[in-house]
């Protein structure tokens, strides 16, 4: 028997009782002016009849009511089911800890989790309706950027997955981007997750240059230890021709002094052999200057950290020697260095951290040979290592001083490497 709506077997009880009241009206006034028992008995009989087919449709009502109650049940499961199905849903796409979006299939936003919402300060309502290249990748954008996973699921139905810098988030993003099929085969929606692999990029970048500086600085340091060798053997041949005891003195000190320069090359190997072994992350500047100050003895020399505690670098955590060698560089050729300070600023989207002295300064002509590896009276090495350390995050350094009023080197710090840490 197919299910009748609560409607239906309202209108149909209806129609029953009236017909039945109608009939009994009827019935009672026929047997009221009825003139013959036999007459009335048919009548009585007829009532009864209807009395009967009253009693079955009442009991088809019934029967009606309660498969109709057993529907409004079913569905009320039905619902609830459907209603716990949209929570559990939404609960488990909030708690996707990156940023996640659904797409239609014209790139544009359908719904975003908190997590977007956060990252970015607006809400779902001004996202919603946004092309997302538009808003993810730059006002300016006027299309998909190069490699859109989005654009080349599109065409092959099938996930993808691509890196790529999303200013919007301020950093470098592993997207990924799967289809939501329709009944009929058809892409419906798009679901776009964002993975940060900024620090791991910077870590992977850090790591390659890591690998060049090491290979460089061994390259160096065997070149010139070769030097030093071939010039103990020169003076050693020297030696065995002479038999003055004067000139065999000078060539024997002169041999010392070569390996007392190898002696200081292989200590200076110290510096970076660390190298990589620790990861690169965010360095507090104002902490990694004091641990410095106390690797040196600054005698009377004031020196001053005007930097905020909370100002953050992307660097290798061997930047703290770049900042001892600063010092120790201020002290050792500043000549009437009383004061060394040390302060950032802002310049357009960069961060410039600054060490000045009040000393002698540096002339013009030796301000980019100090970085050389091996200029100047301590071989320069100090200099030099210092911007290969900073190179490694992407970091660099000059020197900016005026000569006759002080030194001043200047560490620039790009944009995305730096940071005011609120944790």
């Amino acid at each position: 028997m197919p299910r009748w709506s609560r409607e239906n077997v309202d209108a149909v009880m209806k129609f029953y009782i009236n017909l039945v009241h109608l009939i009994s009206e009827v019935s009672w006034a026929n047997i009221r002016l009825a003139r013959s028992v036999t007459e009335r008995d048919t009548l009585i009989s007829t009532i009864q009849k209807n009395n009967e087919d009253l009693e079955i449709a009442l009991a088809k009502e019934n029967q009606l009511t309660e498969e109709l109650h057993e529907r409004d049940e079913e569905l009320r499961h039905q619902v609830e089911e459907l209603t716990q199905a949209k929570h559990d849903w939404e609960q488990t796409f909030q708690s996707i800890g990156s940023p996640t979006l659904i797409l239609d299939i014209n790139h544009r936003i359908l719904n975003a989790n908190s997590i977007v919402l956060q990252k970015t300060g607006k809400t779902l309502d001004q996202l919603i309706g946004k092309n997302c290249w538009e808003f993810f990748h730059g006002k300016e954008t006027i299309s998909p950027p190069g490699g859109c996973p989005c654009v080349k699921l599109i065409h092959t139905k099938r996930t993808e997955t691509c890196e790529m810098e999303v200013s919007a988030f301020g950093g470098i993003y592993l997207v990924t981007c799967s289809p939501i099929f329709a009944i009929d085969g058809s892409i419906d929606r798009i679901i776009h997750i964002a993975m940060d692999i900024t620090e791991k990029k910077n870590a992977e970048n850090a790591l390659s240059e890591v690998i060049q500086k090491l290979r460089l600085l061994t390259g160096l340091t065997r070149h010139d230890i070769i030097n030093q060798v071939q010039i103990i053997q020169s003076l050693h041949s020297l030696c065995s021709e002479t038999s003055d005891l004067s000139e065999i003195q000078e060539y024997v000190l002169r041999a010392d002094k070569s390996a007392e320069r190898i002696q200081s090359m292989i200590g200076f190997t110290r510096v970076y052999e660390d190298f990589g072994v620790v990861s690169s992350g965010w360095q507090s500047v104002h902490q990694t200057i004091a641990d410095a100050l106390s690797e040196v003895n600054p005698d009377n020399v004031t020196v001053e950290i005007d930097i905020p505690g909370n100002l953050e670098i992307y660097a290798d955590p061997i930047i703290r020697k770049v900042f001892v060698t600063l010092i120790e560089n201020a002290l050792r050729h500043g000549e009437r260095v009383t004061n060394i300070e040390f302060y950032s600023e802002a310049k357009k989207e960069n961060l410039v951290i600054s060490c000045s002295d009040d000393g002698t300064g540096i002339p013009d002509e030796e301000k980019e040979a100090i970085f050389t590896h091996g200029y100047g009276k301590h071989t320069g090495v100090g200099l030099f290592i210092s911007r290969e350390i900073l190179a490694i995050t992407g970091l660099s350094i000059l020197e900016t001083g005026t000569y006759g009023s002080g030194a001043r080197f200047e560490i620039l710090v790009p944009a995305g490497k730096f940071r005011l840490h609120t944790g």
